[in-house]
């Protein structure tokens, strides 16, 4: 699927899956009358088919393909859970955000001497142990510790866009032994 970026500008802002479009330029290439034709033709489609379709199922969007399916079970327990209308409307959308949108960082700062002074305190305990204690530890407990108080960021969506996907929170699930030497 060839297309040029204004072509693929418009079809974002349309909405149009550009692997629907068949293209009649050079070598299949798509154009923006193409796409104005694809348009058309599914608002005929549309309002020939009584009004209303159906809310998009989360995608890819904009000539990205679908998400494959993800088994979170084998990571532990799950709990699928439906989710209302206006729900859907804004999982769709934050969905396809977070395929189309550039990602930012964003840096913030905290006060961790405590943290550190007993990091160095219990330094040479885990030396004796064979172990390097770094901030990393405490930075793990410290979300495991969130996700629990706050089980909501703690999902996923559904592939067919109608559910969230709940992962279990209990920290049990979360330890982690050792092998035996």
């Amino acid at each position: 699927m060839h297309a040029g970026p204004a072509v693929r500008k418009m079809a974002r802002e349309l909405g149009v899956e550009l692997s629907e479009v068949k293209g009649s330029g050079p070598k299949g290439r798509i154009l923006k009358d193409d796409v104005d034709g694809f348009v058309k033709q599914v608002m005929q489609a549309r309002k020939q088919g009584g009004g209303q379709a159906a809310a998009p199922a989360a995608s890819g969007g904009a000539g990205i393909p679908p998400v494959p399916a993800v088994d979170f079970s084998q990571f532990g327990e799950i709990e699928e859970k439906p989710m209302g209308r206006l729900m859907k409307a804004g999982a769709t959308n934050l969905h396809r955000s977070w395929l189309n949108v550039p990602h930012v960082t964003q840096f913030d700062e905290a006060d961790i001497t405590e943290l550190e002074a007993f990091r160095k305190a219990m330094k040479d305990e885990a030396q004796q142990q064979g172990a390097k204690l770094t901030p990393l530890p405490f930075m793990i407990k410290a979300a495991a510790k969130a996700l629990e108080k706050f089980p909501q960021f703690n999902v996923s969506l559904h592939p067919d866009g109608d559910k969230l996907i709940q992962k279990s929170t209990s920290t049990s699930a979360w330890r982690w032994t050792p092998p035996t030497a």
